[in-house]
C-alpha cells in the first residue's frame, strides 16, 4: 500500500543527521585560482577606480558569483572594523535584485530593500508616501498617479543617498542583477543603468554587480555608461592541461572534504567531472554534495562512481550551462551580443584584422505608392500581373 502524504513529509532522524555532515562539508566555500584572480580584480577596482564607477561582475551559473560577493563584503567589514568604525557607519551593503511577477524589474521593493540594510528609521511611512499623497491629491481632485509614483521613487532615492552618507557606507553589492535587465515592453535597459548611474554619481560608495549573462544589455547602451563600467568575469576551467590541473587539484580538495573515502582516483574520473560541470566549480561543489548524500543514505562505505552517475546533471541541462558560459565568454572576447545577451550570428569573412563582419541590416526599398494606389501584385481577384497577361 503506497505512503500517505503526511508520512512522505516526516524526515526520519538519519536525514537530518545526514543533512548535519553534508552542511559541515561547507562546500559553499571554494577557493581556487578563477576565484582569487576576480576576488582581486574586484577589490583593486574599489581601491583605485573613481566612487562613481559601476563594477559589473558578469559569470555563468555555478561560477561561484553569490559566494565571491559574500567574501568581498566580509573583507570590507574586516578591514573597516581593524582600521576603526566612525559612530553610526555600516561600511558595506549587500542587496539582492530580486525577479517579479509581472517580468519587469520592481525598484520601489528594491529601494526598500536598501533602507532596510541602512536600518533606516520610520521606514513603512517612506515608503508609503505615494498613497498618502494620492489619497490627499484625490480628496482635492488632483489625482496624478504616475508623476506622483515618480516623485516617490525620487524620494526614495534621495533618502538613501543621505542614509549612505550618514552611514558612512563605502561598498554596495547588489546580487542577482541580471534581473534589473526585466525592462518589458515598454523600458529600456538605458533606462535602468542610468538609474544606477545617477544613484552612483551622487553616492559615496562604490557599486558592484553580480549577475549572469542576461546582465550583459546593461553594460553597453552609451560611450558615457561605458567608461564608468569595469567588468570582471569569473572564467570556468577550460580543457586545457594547465587549465585541467588546476580542476583537478580543486576537485580533489572537495571530495576531500567528504565523510567517507572515494573509491576512484581523480586523474581517472577528471574529463566525465569536467564534462558534467563545463568547467564551474560551483556545479562541481554542488555534484558532489548530491552524490555524497546518496551514498549516505544507502549506508555505503566509499564514493563510487555509480554515486557520480546517478547524480550528473540531465544532459539538456548540461548544454544549458555550456550557452551560458558561450554567452559571456563571446561578451568578454568581444564578438556581437544580441539585446538578449546571447552572441549574434555573424556572416562574411574576416578582414586582415581578423574582425568578422555583422550582418547587414538593409533592405531593398521599393518603390512608394500614392494613397489609393492598388499594389502591384494583387488585383480584386488576386492575379499578379504577369498571370493576367498570360490569360
Amino acid at each position: 500500500m503506497p505512503r500517505g502524504r503526511a508520512e512522505l513529509l516526516q524526515f526520519s532522524p538519519e536525514s537530518s543527521e545526514i543533512k548535519k555532515i553534508l552542511d559541515s562539508m561547507d562546500l559553499e566555500l571554494v577557493l581556487h585560482d578563477r576565484f582569487h584572480d576576480a576576488y582581486d580584480a574586484i577589490l583593486n577596482a574599489i581601491q583605485h577606480e573613481a566612487p562613481d564607477t559601476i563594477i559589473a561582475v558578469v559569470a555563468p551559473t555555478g561560477a561561484g558569483k553569490s559566494t565571491l560577493a559574500k567574501c568581498v563584503s566580509t573583507e570590507v567589514r574586516r578591514y573597516f572594523k581593524k582600521k576603526g568604525l566612525l559612530p553610526g557607519q555600516i561600511p558595506d551593503v549587500y542587496l539582492e535584485a530580486e525577479a517579479s511577477e509581472h517580468h519587469v524589474f520592481q525598484w520601489r521593493p528594491f529601494y526598500h530593500q536598501w533602507l532596510i540594510h541602512l536600518e533606516e528609521p520610520m521606514l513603512e511611512s517612506k515608503v508609503d508616501l505615494a498613497a498618502a499623497l494620492k489619497a490627499k491629491q484625490a480628496s482635492e481632485g488632483q489625482i496624478r498617479g504616475v508623476n506622483i509614483l515618480r516623485d516617490d521613487l525620487g524620494y526614495l532615492r534621495n533618502r538613501i543617498r543621505e542614509a549612505l552618507e550618514e552611514h558612512h557606507t563605502y561598498l554596495v553589492g547588489i546580487d542577482e542583477a541580471n534581473n534589473i535587465a526585466a525592462v518589458g515592453k515598454s523600458g529600456s535597459y538605458a533606462g535602468q543603468m542610468h538609474l544606477l548611474k545617477t544613484m552612483a554619481n551622487r553616492m559615496t560608495c562604490r557599486i558592484v554587480m553580480y549577475g549572469t549573462a542576461e546582465m550583459i544589455p546593461l553594460l553597453d547602451q552609451s560611450a558615457q555608461l561605458g567608461r564608468r563600467v569595469i567588468e570582471v568575469s569569473i572564467e570556468p576551467y577550460s580543457k586545457s592541461d594547465e587549465d585541467l590541473k588546476e580542476f583537478g587539484s580543486t576537485a580533489m580538495s572537495l571530495f576531500n572534504r567528504g565523510p567517507i573515502p572515494i573509491a576512484f582516483t581523480i586523474a581517472e574520473q577528471l574529463l566525465y567531472l569536467h564534462g558534467g560541470t563545463i568547467g564551474l566549480i560551483g556545479v562541481l561543489a554542488q555534484w558532489i554534495r548530491r552524490a555524497f548524500a546518496r551514498a549516505l543514505r544507502a549506508g555505503a562505505k566509499k564514493l563510487t562512481t555509480d554515486h557520480l552517475k546517478t547524480t550528473r546533471l540531465p544532459d539538456r541541462k548540461i548544454r544549458l550551462l555550456a550557452r551560458e558560459v558561450a554567452q559571456c565568454a563571446a561578451y568578454f572576447e568581444g564578438a556581437p551580443v544580441n539585446d538578449l545577451g546571447r552572441p549574434a550570428a555573424t556572416t562574411g569573412s574576416a578582414d586582415e584584422t581578423g574582425q568578422v563582419a555583422a550582418p547587414s541590416t538593409s533592405r531593398k526599398k521599393g518603390k512608394k505608392l500614392k494613397p489609393g494606389n492598388r499594389r502591384p501584385h494583387r488585383d480584386a481577384t488576386g492575379q499578379t500581373p504577369n498571370t493576367r497577361k498570360q490569360s
